[in-house]
């Protein structure tokens, strides 16, 4: 392996570098065998989503590409996954920190499940949040973590480096263990053949969608009937609406 020192958490990967890190290869080990299942049903999600959130990114150049794949630690690429601490979609939003970012949540439409918009909110928290740490594991640290939780931990020890917070055991397991998870799904997603499962996965096929913008609230039953798409389709197509109707104080909604 090519040698890790000086480099990003980011370059480390591409190269492979960062399986010199033990933490690192002691995850990739346990992502191929008791968690493999994760491993593949994560990936295979993230193909039915990967266009929206590629250009999302695409327009975001400051966020390194690598953040699309945030979704296979966070919520294993599944929209409706909520957590015990009621953190809600791909990018896992509990609501003190999505409301701020724009994303609506009510009986009829919750945002955070929105791949699109929760993308984008995604993307104005992390740019928040890499403005006050000096580098990417640190900034996707606080992501998970808490920016303050992590900040007041390196003014405490008065250490800037996630891995020696880590190390010296600083950090709460949490997130003393994110950075390494994230980055062993990152070498293995970008590395399926290397590592065996590139055969496990099955790709789904790509379907062409399209928007309608409705002039007033539908049935998405109604939606169905007419189209002669199936309900759950359509449901799946639109995991931000609560309920089997578009939101009735909205106009011009747009349904995929």
């Amino acid at each position: 392996l090519p040698q890790i020192k000086g480099k990003d958490m980011f370059e480390a990967t591409r190269d492979l570098s960062v399986c010199r890190n033990k933490a690192v290869r002691k995850h990739i080990y346990l992502y191929l065998t008791s968690k493999r299942e994760y491993l593949i049903r994560a990936i295979e999600r993230s193909y039915r989503y990967d266009d929206m959130i590629r250009e999302v990114m695409g327009k975001n150049r400051d966020i390194p590409e690598e953040v699309a794949l945030l979704p296979l630690l966070e919520s294993c690429f599944d929209p409706r996954a909520v957590s015990k601490s009621r953190a809600i979609g791909l990018w896992q939003f509990v609501d003190n920190t999505s409301r701020p970012l724009g994303l609506r949540s009510d009986r009829w439409v919750d945002e955070r499940r929105d791949i699109e918009k929760s993308t984008v909110a995604a993307v104005r928290h992390l740019r928040n949040i890499r403005g006050c740490f000096p580098d990417w594991a640190l900034t996707l640290a606080a992501y998970n973590g808490g920016a303050g939780y992590v900040k007041r931990t390196m003014d405490k020890t008065g250490i800037r480096d996630f891995w020696k917070l880590r190390d010296g055991g600083y950090l709460r397991e949490e997130t003393s263990e994110y950075i390494p998870k994230y980055i062993a799904l990152m070498v293995i997603y970008k590395n399926q053949r290397l590592f065996g499962v590139k055969d496990e996965i099955t790709v789904p096929k790509k379907i062409e969608t399209g928007y309608y913008t409705l002039q007033r609230p539908v049935d998405l039953r109604d939606v169905s009937r007419i189209a002669a798409v199936p309900l759950q389709t359509i449901r799946d197509l639109n995991p931000e609406l609560s309920a089997t109707m578009t939101p009735p104080d909205s106009k011009n909604y747009r349904l995929r």
